[in-house]
């Protein structure tokens, strides 16, 4: 059997930096003998054994800051956070480290201006995905979410600024940027979909046309990794999304060249 690996494969720039960040601030905490704690807001990434690692290192994700105490350290998931989220932690003197993607941080400040300029501003993406759940608490959660082509009609009548999630489908994306040039066109559009994801879902699409089997390794709980699945179930019906080493059944390799 011959065995491709995706150029793309394996934690994005964005991932890598949140968790460097994350190691970094704990060591530095331990080096200094205090007493002070360092914590993630929610799961930092969307992979539980990164999580569960850094959970036995000792750094634990909270839901809220009244978990953590005055002194102690948060890091900012790579997904981001709502605005508040900073001006508490502010308040409360909780040191923090920004583990935001860049990308992501980026889409911050285009929804941060465009509310202070009094424009409506509008997600393309899931509306209960961290990351969106974010980008809306920078525009004053005023947000009107679209998560597909069947809901542009909420763009009828309306001006403002347009931003998508970083890991939507950049072929849906596409298709609806075309219908809101040229039905919507008060409406600035921003494809914030990050070039990694854009990459790694156009070698998923390319390489799901000529495999006989796909496996996609990530969390069965990534944004990422299940539309990476998805695309790759519209070419190769063996299409594999495992997490550990464990979930993945050498039946599915069987009788198959690629």
């Amino acid at each position: 059997m011959k065995i491709i690996l995706a150029k793309n494969a394996g934690f994005c720039f964005g991932v890598r930096r949140a968790v460097e960040l994350t190691e970094q601030t704990a060591a530095k905490v331990a080096e200094s003998g205090g007493a002070a704690k360092v914590f993630t807001f929610g799961e930092l990434i969307h992979n539980r054994d990164v999580v569960n690692r850094l959970r036995e290192a000792g750094i634990a994700p909270i839901e809220s800051l009244d978990e953590a105490q005055r002194g102690d350290y948060v890091i900012i998931r790579s997904h981001g956070v709502p605005k508040k989220i900073y001006e508490e932690l502010e308040t409360r003197g909780i040191n923090f480290i920004d583990a935001t993607c860049p990308f992501v941080s980026n889409i911050h400040r285009i929804v941060s201006a465009a509310y202070e300029r009094g424009e409506q501003v509008f997600i393309v993406g899931n509306p209960e995905h961290p990351e969106t759940i974010g980008i809306n608490g920078h525009c004053g959660n005023s947000a009107i979410f679209i998560r597909g082509e069947e809901e542009l009609r909420k763009l009828e009548g309306r001006s403002g600024c347009l931003v998508v999630q970083t890991t939507f489908d950049s072929e849906t994306f596409a298709a609806m940027q075309r219908v809101i040039e040229r039905e919507y066109p008060r409406i600035r559009v921003f494809n914030s979909i990050c070039s990694t994801t854009f990459e790694r879902q156009r070698e998923a699409e390319e390489l799901s046309k000529k495999c006989d089997v796909m496996l996609v390794l990530g969390d069965k709980h990534s944004s990422n990794t299940q539309k990476l699945r998805k695309i790759c179930e519209k070419n190769c019906r063996n299409t594999l999304n495992a997490a550990k080493e464990c979930e993945i059944s050498l039946d599915i390799f069987k009788n198959n060249d690629i």
